[in-house]
């Protein structure tokens, strides 16, 4: 999925995602196609990572990358009412690549499930509010 060292992630042989992507080198590739920069950007999918299926959610600021968001396509997903499983399913799968997730608090609240790296961090998260459940990579 990630390289943990670098924080580089393969999507497709012609998208690598990284703290050094920029917002130029990615509107030159065919994954733009005129989404709006100043919001999350789908690049279709999904995409095929480790064997499993993701759509991808890209974030630029200061016209570089600064977060990717993934959500597995899961079959065991039917529906809205299914998001707060694909946390676990999330869970286990970086489980699986060595992402060992710690929970966070703040002040006193459950925030997030975490991995920080020199990098940036990969967080596991369901938002109670938009009922969602993402993995996402932030870069420093």
């Amino acid at each position: 999925m990630i390289d943990l060292k670098t924080g580089e992630m393969v999507v497709n042989s012609d998208l690598v995602l990284s703290p050094k992507l920029s917002l130029e080198e990615f509107k030159k590739t065919r994954y733009y196609t005129g989404q709006d920069e100043k919001m999350y950007m789908g690049i279709g999918g999904p995409h095929k990572i480790d064997g499993k299926d993701f759509y991808i959610k890209l974030c630029f600021e200061n016209s570089h990358l600064k977060e990717v968001s993934l959500s597995m396509d899961s079959p065991l997903i039917k529906g809205w009412n299914d998001e707060p499983k694909l946390k676990a399913i999330h869970d286990e799968y970086l489980k699986s690549k060595g992402i060992k997730l710690e929970h966070k608090w703040d002040e006193g609240n459950y925030k997030a499930d975490v991995a920080e790296f020199e990098w940036g961090k990969i967080v596991s998260d369901f938002d109670s509010k938009s009922y969602t459940s993402n993995i996402v990579v932030i870069y420093k």
